[in-house]
């Protein structure tokens, strides 16, 4: 795959034009074979749903898979990577806030090992090193140390008008006559790539079943149950915000009041306010049979945390944004 190919599938927006820049000098440099002396480290960092998985795959076709590793960050470092990871062109490790505190310094050295034999590596985050926590703990300094040394770049959830954007490209690459007025509200109602993707693909299953583009009206109704039918669960957001500190999601919704349990149960309410339909009473009912006033003062606590605390304001987002 060449640059011009890349530019015609990739779609270039505000928030992601700095990335893209250093994906394609990184590119052009381990094609042509070059260890230079700069920094062989690109750190891509931000919340899900602005890019990153992406810019990866462009930047695999573009290198080429015969010369690319491919690493999880949860899985990978379970044992000590093996020398063909070491001296292969380019190696990209996803997602590394999910690389477990205890196999930290096998990252470290193979990110050592790489940069003294001036070969690309590429690692991607949902924050930068400063603010890279596993779990709600900090990642070793080691790592978050040896991460900030490369070149970190962030991408930032994008604008309206950059999701009009991608999906008004998204639908001209597809081929798909989409209605302006359903573009402009897929836009207004879903924020993640991915998601947009799915539904498009939705549009275009419709449009082979009726033979034709359906009626702005059916496309909306269609595309909203599956919206719906994504959008996150009070389910889901106790049983992540429950792994993310470290206790039984069943335990959230006992009335214990511990302070291990307390705070993880009102950011549950809070986020179960924030992202979800249900009423400060069906969320009390869910949280132990607690009343109104008890979720509300909940919400309200978190809200007056998130603006003195900058750790459980970085857990809060990141959770937020696991979920959106």
């Amino acid at each position: 795959m060449n640059a011009a190919g890349w530019s015609e599938r990739f779609v270039a927006v505000p928030e992601n034009r700095p990335a893209l820049l250093a994906v394609q000098g990184l590119a052009d440099r381990v094609r042509r074979g070059e260890r230079e002396d700069e920094p062989s480290l690109l750190v891509l960092h931000g919340p899900p749903g602005v890019g990153k998985t992406h810019l990866v795959q462009m930047l695999i076709e573009l290198v080429g898979k015969a010369s690319t590793r491919l690493l999880a960050a949860r899985e990978a470092f379970e044992s000590e990577p093996g020398q063909e990871v070491t001296e292969v062109p380019l190696v990209v490790v996803e997602d590394v806030q999910f690389l477990a505190p205890r196999h930290a310094e096998r990252l470290v050295g193979l990110l050592d090992r790489r940069e003294q034999g001036g070969l690309a590596t590429v690692v991607t985050a949902s924050a930068g090193p400063g603010q890279l926590r596993h779990r709600d703990r900090p990642v070793p300094a080691r790592l978050s140390t040896r991460l900030a040394a490369g070149l970190v770049v962030a991408l930032s959830p994008w604008s309206l008008a950059s999701r009009k954007r991608f999906l008004e490209a998204l639908a001209r690459r597809q081929k798909l006559n989409v209605p302006a007025e359903v573009l402009d509200w897929l836009a207004d109602e879903v924020r993640g790539l991915r998601a947009f993707e799915s539904l498009l693909a939705q549009v275009e299953l419709l449009a082979r079943l009726h033979g034709e583009m359906p009626r702005k009206e059916l496309l909306v109704e269609h595309l909203r149950k599956q919206i719906d039918a994504q959008r996150p669960s009070v389910d889901r957001i106790t049983g992540l915000v429950a792994g993310h500190f470290r206790i039984p999601a069943k335990v959230l919704r006992t009335r214990v009041r511990r302070r291990a349990v307390l705070v993880p149960r009102q950011v549950s309410m809070y986020l179960a306010r924030k992202l979800t339909p249900l009423s400060l009473q069906q969320i009390g009912a869910y949280f132990g049979g607690c009343d109104h006033s008890t979720v509300l003062h909940a919400c309200r606590k978190v809200e007056r945390a998130l603006e003195e605390d900058a750790v459980l304001c970085g857990t809060v987002r990141q959770l937020h944004d696991e979920l959106w």
